[in-house]
């Protein structure tokens, strides 16, 4: 495999942005500790080669970061290697009580996805399935309007749109609505996936009132139970569209400036606040990027004192296993670590889930099921419309970031994702057969 000096060029830029996003991280981390010591953010730095060890990791890492717009699955791994790996670094080298061996082991498993990334380029003969544009239309409108229809029956149709700021009041009362499971993924996959799949077709078409339409969606389904994620989910999906369309082939290093650029200037702000941090960036950076690593680590230290639950709480295996816990992980991990406030639901992401379920051996479980539902995301989107099948995908995965593997897959739709793009018709407009020519 012959790499050119431009793709070198637009690496080694990459990797530069990851040691300036770390820097920063760090630089955040040290001011957080001042008022979140009794949060678990303890400044404890390592020695300086243990230290140094860490950030070698992060440059080898970077490099094997597939960057290019090849595949849709470039993206989704960027975005864990930015929200997951490199504040997992941040961690290890400035609090020396979590144990190291939790970081090598995620920078082990990194390194062999990001491999895995350059080597393979999903299933190679395997022939497509795909809808005609009519077909999808019709059946995609139908089962659109159907779930609509059920939400509105159980729910029924009120705007009681709570404030961002205090929305718990709305989901104690939307919790308190009695209804069955498949109701439950009824909404959820309304919401998250059919939701956005609707309006960004009619962005795609021009249709701009159907568009509209999906965001008044979003609002309602924002004002059933107060899910931000409800909320967001089209506008930000709408957003990563238009970056897609104008940036095409340079759409992740797009992404990693954005990051990068965005803690900078955060920074730079802050420095003229009184405690050198505000509350976008305590929300945005510490219990966005920092607050996950550190609950990973959680995860890692208690299921390896306590044992591996070994997905007893799984909906497949819960019946031929007992679980030797009579709470979920997120419960567990609340009460041990942060029981100065109560009910806390610490909800680790897709690398603790899988360490509380299989311990040491998950690392491996992971670096094979991440890599393969690449593989199938990569089958399914080849040859479809990359505007609509990169903001649709990283949408419904983005929550690896915070969710385990199976609820990722099925609670918020990942699977259906899937198979919304794989019966999306091939490309058939004339703006995404420029970007398929440029991309060649």
């Amino acid at each position: 495999m012959i790499i050119s000096r431009s793709a070198i060029r637009r690496q080694t830029f990459f990797v530069l942005c990851i040691i300036v996003y770390r820097t920063i991280l760090e630089a955040y981390y040290l001011i957080f500790t001042k008022d979140f010591a009794y949060y678990g953010l303890i400044y404890e730095p390592r020695e300086l080669i243990e230290s140094t060890h860490s950030w070698i990791c992060l440059v080898i890492s970077a490099y094997l970061v597939n960057i290019k717009m090849d595949r849709v699955s470039n993206t989704i791994h960027l975005l864990l290697y930015l929200v997951c790996f490199v504040p997992s670094s941040v961690l290890y080298s400035m609090n020396q009580k979590l144990d190291g061996s939790y970081f090598y082991c995620l920078f082990l498993t990194f390194m062999v996805i990001g491999i895995q990334q350059y080597l393979f380029n999903g299933f190679k003969g395997v022939g497509q399935f795909s809808l005609s544009l009519a077909n999808f239309k019709y059946l995609g409108l139908a089962i659109y309007l159907a779930l609509w229809a059920l939400v509105i029956w159980q729910y029924g149709f009120k705007f009681q749109i709570p404030s961002l700021s205090n929305v718990y009041e709305q989901r104690e009362l939307f919790k308190a609505v009695e209804v069955s499971t498949a109701m439950k993924y009824a909404l959820s996959w309304l919401a998250g996936v059919l939701n956005i799949a609707f309006v960004l077709h009619a962005a795609l078409r021009k249709h701009y009132a159907w568009v509209l339409f999906g965001l008044i969606g979003a609002l309602y389904f924002f004002s059933l139970g107060g899910q931000k994620s409800y909320l967001f989910a089209a506008p930000f999906t709408l957003a990563i569209f238009a970056l897609v369309l104008r940036f095409r082939r340079d759409f992740n290093l797009t992404l990693t400036l954005l990051f990068c650029t965005s803690l900078v200037l955060l920074f730079l702000f802050d420095q003229f606040t009184e405690k050198e941090y505000s509350l976008i960036s305590s929300l945005f950076i510490r219990r966005s990027l920092l607050l996950p690593s550190q609950i990973y680590y959680y995860y890692c230290e208690y299921f390896t004192e306590n044992g591996p639950n070994l997905f007893a709480h799984n909906f497949l295996i819960k019946s031929v296993i007992n679980s030797p816990y009579q709470e979920t992980a997120p419960v567990l991990i609340g009460e041990r670590y942060f029981s100065f406030n109560a009910n806390v639901y610490a909800n680790g992401n897709v690398f603790a889930d899988m360490f509380h379920n299989a311990g040491y051996f998950s690392y491996i479980l992971i670096a094979i099921l991440l890599p393969l539902v690449y593989m199938i995301i990569d089958y399914v989107s080849k040859n479809k419309p990359i505007a609509f099948t990169l903001p649709l995908l990283f949408m419904v995965s983005h929550v690896f970031i915070n969710t385990g593997f199976v609820v990722t897959l099925i609670t918020h739709g990942l699977l259906l994702g899937i198979l919304v793009v794989g019966f999306y018709p091939n490309n058939f407009f004339k703006i995404e057969r420029r970007i398929i020519q440029s991309e060649k």
